[in-house]
């Protein structure tokens, strides 16, 4: 290796890399007291922008898509399906139509656009520093243009702000400002005493922080006296149910598992009626549901402290819209249940629809009508 400093002649500058990526070294001219050192590196670009994709649900058409669902005849269907396999044709023919009646949107990372200055003031500040380098003229420069950018941003904040047409707009525009990253950053395992960066690796140790804080069911169930003899015997899940429920969610493309969202199923509430109804009655004839509703998409939510700490996360679960929603109509039946055979006391505010807005003090719980006089 030839010298890299002159006078006295000594290797000064080392190239330290634990991969292949360096090709080449060589020393060239002399600059100053030193030389040139040409380091040739053997390495793919990347591009930095990621696309995605997400279909958009607000602009499908579910005319096509009802049109389809209605002809088929779901008794003939399913008459030879069990539960799980119901379900997974089901959900493969709902993914075939979606790919046919919703549009796909590419999602390109936002890119800030700035005004003629400021690009003129980029040009200058880097013609500056390939002549002059870290000179006093380059550093004033630098301050000129970010105090430019921070006028700018200002700007363009305050005119968004002021022109927006609805609260709607505005409060979305707060909301994307104040959304944090959502990406997972370096996490410490305490008890291997090492950094964790792998994906896989994370996810392992999420997994094994949650479930150290459930609570293991113990298979003991508690006994209490009979108060009534009536008995819940069975739910109605009959179509026109199905169809009562699925209308009545929400407009909302959340993630799901299975990829279909509450706006999907409250557009094809009708057409979807049957097929759910069929499959929510084999399900509590039999007492089996389909496997996949018993996994979900566990998101880490940060909550306080450090974020290298996984403790200080709280698992949130993404499950299918469509178990939710037998869900719901199971508990609206129980609830129902428990009202009219009197189960439920006029002071179980957390089980009851009634009297939602209690005042507890010293353990006395007040209604709405009682809080009038306080």
């Amino acid at each position: 290796m030839s010298p890299t400093r002159l006078n006295p002649d000594n290797v000064l500058d080392l190239c330290f890399t634990n991969t292949d990526i360096v090709n080449e070294i060589t020393v060239g001219d002399l600059f100053s007291d030193h030389r040139f050192v040409h380091v040739s590196l053997s390495c793919q670009r990347k591009n930095a922008q990621k696309v995605s994709t997400v279909k958009c649900f607000r602009k499908a058409s579910f005319d096509e898509i009802n049109c389809i669902l209605s002809r088929i005849d779901w008794d003939l269907r399913f008459s030879t399906l069990t539960v799980e396999d119901m379900y997974q044709d089901l959900v493969a023919l709902l993914s075939n139509v979606s790919d046919k009646f919703i549009p796909v949107k590419i999602i390109k990372p936002s890119t800030k656009l700035h005004s003629s200055d400021i690009h003129k003031l980029q040009k200058k500040k880097l013609d500056v520093w390939r002549s002059e380098g870290n000179s006093v003229n380059y550093r004033a420069l630098a301050l000129h243009l970010r105090t430019r950018l921070s006028l700018e941003e200002k700007r363009i904040t305050e005119n968004r702000l002021c022109e927006g047409s609805s609260p709607h707009a505005f409060y979305k525009f707060v909301n994307s400002r104040w959304k944090s990253d959502e990406k997972i950053g370096i996490l410490q395992d305490s008890a291997a005493g090492e950094d964790v960066t792998d994906d896989i690796t994370k996810a392992s140790l999420f997994s094994d922080t949650f479930s150290s804080v459930y609570t293991t069911d113990d298979g003991c169930a508690s006994e209490f006296p009979v108060r009534t003899s009536q008995c819940l015997s069975s739910v109605d899940v009959s179509p026109h149910v199905v169809e009562f429920y699925l209308s009545h969610l929400q407009l909302k493309a959340n993630t799901t598992p299975e990829g279909i969202p509450s706006i999907f199923l409250k557009h094809t509430c009708t057409s979807l009626a049957l097929p759910l109804s069929i499959i929510y009655q084999r399900s509590l004839q039999y007492g089996i549901v389909p496997s996949v509703w018993k996994s979900a998409i566990v998101k880490p939510l940060y909550k306080k402290g450090s974020r290298c700490d996984p403790k200080n996360y709280r698992p949130i679960s993404l499950t299918y819209s469509v178990c939710k929603v037998l869900e719901k109509i199971v508990r609206c039946e129980v609830t129902k249940h428990l009202n009219v055979n009197r189960l439920i006391i006029d002071r179980q505010y957390s089980a009851s629809n009634i009297n939602r807005t209690p005042l507890d003090f010293g353990g006395l719980g007040k209604t709405k009508k009682d809080t009038k006089n306080l």
